[in-house]
């Protein structure tokens, strides 16, 4: 089972603890799954995590949303 550990940011509110989450859980993970709206901002937390997985060389599974 995968177990993450917690940091101290991660317990306080906001962006930072939201990134951090999602590092964590791309550490720890041997692939990733994205669901990304083709509109979908750079700076969103989404993208944020998939690019980091992509700078980790994780396997990663993306799906675009199409309207």
């Amino acid at each position: 089972m995968l177990k993450i550990e917690k940091s101290d940011r991660v317990d306080s509110a906001g962006r930072a603890s939201y990134i951090e989450r999602n590092e964590l859980m791309i550490n720890d993970s041997d692939y990733c799954v994205f669901y990304i709206d083709k509109n979908t901002k750079y700076k969103s937390g989404t993208k944020i995590a998939h690019n980091y997985a992509k700078r980790k060389c994780k396997s990663i599974v993306l799906w675009h949303l199409e309207y």
